[in-house]
C-alpha cells in the first residue's frame, strides 16, 4: 500500500524549528528524516511529506495549521 503524502509549508517548519532552537541536524535526527531532505523542505525545493512524517514533525513543532502556542524554551546563560 502506497504512503499518502501531504503538502507542508517549509517556511513554517523552519520558523518554528528556529524559534524552539533546534539545530537542523538535531531536528532531522529526532524525526527520522535525512537532514538534506529537511533542508530542501525548509527552502521550498520540496513540499511534500508522508502523513507519518508530518505527525513526527508536528509532535516536535506543534500543529503546522494552527498558530504556534509553545513558548520559547529558556536557555541557561553561563556567567563569566
Amino acid at each position: 500500500m502506497a504512503s499518502t503524502t501531504v503538502r507542508v509549508d517549509g517556511t513554517e517548519i523552519r520558523r518554528r524549528r528556529i524559534w524552539l532552537r533546534y539545530p537542523q541536524r538535531e531536528m532531522a535526527a529526532k524525526i527520522g528524516m535525512d537532514q538534506g531532505y529537511l533542508s530542501r523542505l525548509e527552502c521550498g525545493r520540496r513540499d511534500r511529506v508522508s502523513v507519518q512524517m508530518l505527525a513526527r514533525i508536528e509532535a516536535h513543532l506543534g500543529r503546522l495549521d494552527e498558530p504556534a502556542s509553545t513558548p520559547r524554551p529558556s536557555i541557561p546563560v553561563e556567567s563569566s
